[in-house]
């Protein structure tokens, strides 16, 4: 498969994934067969309404969608690209080793992933300073 080049600033995770279903001829329904993602959270993800969607789901739609996971994950915000030009990133490589690991391992280590962008977006809804920012006075 050809490496597809994304343009972060251009396109939303959901304008990539629309696009994405047109060039192969797609619609949400044979997204939803052919990933086992369900034809509501494709589409919500399509309308850009779903902020942080589960990397589970990213990678089972990458799948379907026939592109690497990482071009899903950059778009979602979750991971950023280190490579350059034509090198290979280190996106690339973690998601390779990922690839192979055991399941129970790859199952395990989506958990903890999910739970850290859950406490991660659960301190910003509150407010919270993060690690690098001041802390309130006593």
């Amino acid at each position: 498969m050809d490496r597809i080049v994304l343009l972060t600033g251009k396109l939303t995770l959901g304008q990539y994934v629309s696009r994405r279903m047109e060039d192969l001829r797609l619609s949400t329904r044979d997204l939803d067969k052919l990933t086992g993602v369900s034809y509501g959270y494709i589409s919500k993800i399509a309308r850009d309404e779903i902020r942080a969607p589960s990397v589970e789901k990213l990678a089972m739609l990458a799948k379907g969608l026939q592109v690497p996971p990482e071009n899903l994950f950059r778009l979602a915000g979750g991971l950023q690209p280190h490579g350059e030009g034509g090198e290979s990133s280190d996106i690339t490589a973690a998601v390779r080793r990922f690839a192979a690991l055991p399941p129970d391992v790859q199952a395990d280590l989506l958990a903890d992933w999910e739970a850290l962008l859950d406490r991660r977006e659960h301190q910003a809804s509150k407010g919270r300073p993060g690690k690098d920012q001041p802390q309130p006075g006593p």
